[in-house]
Order: C-alpha cells, then structure tokens, then sequence
C-alpha cells in the first residue's frame, strides 16, 4: 500500500499516481492516497507526486510504502476496472475493447495520435458493472476517417487508467 502524506500542509494540495506497467506496452495508472497495488502482475510500478497548488511552492512530503493484506472491505481499495487488449491489433477497419467492472462507475475512452492530440472522444458515460464492448471504426471525431499509423487509446475509469497502443492500417 502506498500513502502520500503532506508534510507541510494540506493533503489536497498533492496527489499521488501509481503507474503500473506492463511488458505488453499497456498501462494502468491509479490515482488516490492511499493505493493498494499487487507488485506481482505490473513489470514495473512508478510512484508520482504531482503539485495541485498552483503557488509554484516546493513541499515535503512522506510517502510510505508498506506491506500487507488486502481487504475487500477498506473502501480505499481501487474497484476492478479491467480492460482487455484491443482486438485485432493492427486493424481496418475497426477495433475493440472490453471493459469489466465489478461496480458501476463513469468510463471515458479516448483516441489520442502520437503527438498527444485528441483525434476522438469514443466514449464518456457511466456504465452498469459486467462486462461492455467499445468499438473504434477508425473514424476521428468529425467523422473522417484518422490516417495509418499508431494511436493511444486511454480508458478511465473514476480511479484507475489504462492506456495501450493500437494501429491502423489501411
């Protein structure tokens, strides 16, 4: 488990980010204080603390790093938000993505391009617990078909992330 603690003032003025990397090229990321991660399943795990005072000032701060049980009863404990691998990879004309949660919660998926530029918002609602299928048809958010290449699709749910690569081909 993972606690970010501020040690020179309000706990709301930093926020902590575990990112959680697998050797398929996917990504999770949680956010919260504290986080309960499984060291077995990432390849590696980054801690980030990340300034939400916009007064430029330095803090410090104590991030404990601690071993132990993990409950299903601690309310602090991420939901399963699992994302599968985009199938098929490469694709045309379109992809998938399956989603399961174990609650109900707000999803957003997103297409970005590899410079970090928004090509299309694919979903942003709140979805049931189960499972659900996002498809992306290779079209950018004007309806225009998005050019070859590789994109990153972002899935989020209200705590955790996922981001992976994808490619088009035409």
């Amino acid at each position: 488990m993972a606690t970010l603690t501020n040690d020179d003032g309000p706990d709301s003025y930093l926020e902590l980010h575990a990112i959680l990397s697998y050797g398929d090229s996917a990504w999770t990321v949680w956010s919260g204080s504290p986080i309960n991660v499984d060291p077995t399943t990432p390849s590696t795990i980054y801690f980030v603390v990340v300034s939400q005072n916009d007064a430029g000032s330095d803090f410090d701060f104590t991030l404990a790093l601690t071993d132990g049980e993990l409950s299903t009863d601690d309310p602090d404990v991420p939901k399963r938000f699992s994302v599968s691998k985009a199938y098929p990879n490469p694709f045309n004309p379109q992809t998938h993505f399956q989603i399961e949660l174990d609650v109900p919660e707000k999803v957003s998926a997103f297409i970005y391009d590899l410079n970090g530029r928004l090509v299309k918002t694919l979903f942003d609602d709140q979805l049931n617990a189960g499972r659900h299928t996002l498809i992306w048809n290779g079209l950018d958010g004007n309806g225009n078909p998005a050019a070859s290449g590789t994109y990153f699709v972002r899935l989020k749910g209200e705590r955790q992330e996922s981001w992976q690569k994808v490619t088009l081909l035409k």
